[in-house]
């Protein structure tokens, strides 16, 4: 979880430097939140299919 989250603050610490718009900045933020979201779901759906 927490290396996609450190994904994300860097492209938007890259978008920053590179002089984009807030809005691009809080959409890179907002996408690894969800992108964390989704991948920690399946991770457990498939976890539990699997009995563990």
């Amino acid at each position: 979880m927490e290396v996609k989250l450190a994904a994300g603050g860097v492209v938007a610490l890259g978008l920053t430097l590179a002089e984009y718009g807030n809005f691009w900045i809080a959409n890179a933020l907002y996408l690894a939140f969800v992108l964390d979201a989704l991948a920690s779901s399946i991770t457990k759906i498939v976890a539990y299919r699997r009995g563990f």
